[in-house]
Protein backbone atom coordinates (compact mmCIF):
# COMPACT_ATOMS: atom_id res chain seq x y z
CA UNK A 1 0.00 0.00 0.00
CA UNK A 2 1.39 3.38 -1.01
CA UNK A 3 1.00 6.51 1.07
CA UNK A 4 1.66 9.95 -0.29
CA UNK A 5 3.38 12.44 1.96
CA UNK A 6 0.98 15.05 3.22
CA UNK A 7 2.33 18.01 5.10
CA UNK A 8 0.70 20.26 7.63
CA UNK A 9 0.45 23.98 7.18
CA UNK A 10 2.40 25.77 9.93
CA UNK A 11 0.93 28.94 11.42
CA UNK A 12 2.73 31.15 13.94
CA UNK A 13 1.07 33.41 16.49
CA UNK A 14 1.84 35.68 19.38
CA UNK A 15 -0.71 35.30 22.17
CA UNK A 16 -1.04 36.32 25.78
CA UNK A 17 1.46 33.96 27.45
CA UNK A 18 -1.06 33.16 30.18
CA UNK A 19 -3.46 31.87 27.52
CA UNK A 20 -1.19 29.28 25.88
CA UNK A 21 -2.81 26.51 27.90
CA UNK A 22 -6.27 27.72 26.87
CA UNK A 23 -5.33 27.72 23.17
CA UNK A 24 -3.94 24.19 23.49
CA UNK A 25 -7.10 23.06 25.30
CA UNK A 26 -9.35 24.54 22.59
CA UNK A 27 -7.42 22.99 19.70
CA UNK A 28 -7.20 19.57 21.40
CA UNK A 29 -10.98 19.64 21.93
CA UNK A 30 -11.29 19.15 18.16
CA UNK A 31 -9.40 15.89 17.54
CA UNK A 32 -7.17 15.84 14.50
CA UNK A 33 -7.36 19.49 13.40
CA UNK A 34 -3.96 20.56 14.62
CA UNK A 35 -1.16 20.51 17.14
CA UNK A 36 -0.04 23.49 19.20
CA UNK A 37 3.67 23.86 19.98
CA UNK A 38 5.05 26.53 22.28
CA UNK A 39 8.16 28.14 20.80
CA UNK A 40 8.66 30.72 23.56
CA UNK A 41 6.38 30.72 26.59
CA UNK A 42 7.59 34.11 27.83
CA UNK A 43 6.70 35.85 24.59
CA UNK A 44 3.61 33.76 23.92
CA UNK A 45 5.03 32.58 20.59
CA UNK A 46 3.25 29.44 19.40
CA UNK A 47 3.12 27.36 16.24
CA UNK A 48 0.05 25.45 15.10
CA UNK A 49 0.53 22.57 12.68
CA UNK A 50 -2.81 22.44 10.88
CA UNK A 51 -3.96 19.11 9.50
CA UNK A 52 -4.74 19.22 5.77
CA UNK A 53 -8.41 20.02 5.22
CA UNK A 54 -8.81 21.54 8.69
CA UNK A 55 -7.80 25.10 7.85
CA UNK A 56 -11.33 26.50 7.74
CA UNK A 57 -12.48 25.05 11.07
CA UNK A 58 -9.25 26.19 12.72
CA UNK A 59 -9.77 29.66 11.23
CA UNK A 60 -13.28 29.83 12.68
CA UNK A 61 -12.03 28.78 16.12
CA UNK A 62 -9.18 31.29 16.10
CA UNK A 63 -11.43 34.11 14.87
CA UNK A 64 -13.89 33.41 17.69
CA UNK A 65 -11.09 33.46 20.31
CA UNK A 66 -8.88 36.18 18.79
CA UNK A 67 -9.75 38.83 21.38
CA UNK A 68 -9.62 36.48 24.41
CA UNK A 69 -6.19 35.17 23.41
CA UNK A 70 -4.87 38.54 22.18
CA UNK A 71 -3.97 36.55 19.09
CA UNK A 72 -1.72 38.04 16.39
CA UNK A 73 -0.43 36.05 13.44
CA UNK A 74 3.32 36.24 12.87
CA UNK A 75 5.02 35.93 9.49
CA UNK A 76 6.85 32.57 9.44
CA UNK A 77 9.80 34.26 7.71
CA UNK A 78 10.19 36.87 10.45
CA UNK A 79 13.37 36.99 12.50
CA UNK A 80 11.31 36.25 15.61
CA UNK A 81 10.06 32.92 14.28
CA UNK A 82 13.42 31.97 12.79
CA UNK A 83 15.15 32.58 16.11
CA UNK A 84 12.84 30.30 18.10
CA UNK A 85 11.90 27.68 15.51
CA UNK A 86 15.41 26.27 15.14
Amino acid sequence: MEHSAVSCNLLHFLIDPYEIHYLRFIIEAYPGIGVVSTLDSGLGLVRIAVAPGSESILGEILDAERENLKLREVDPDSDLVREFAK
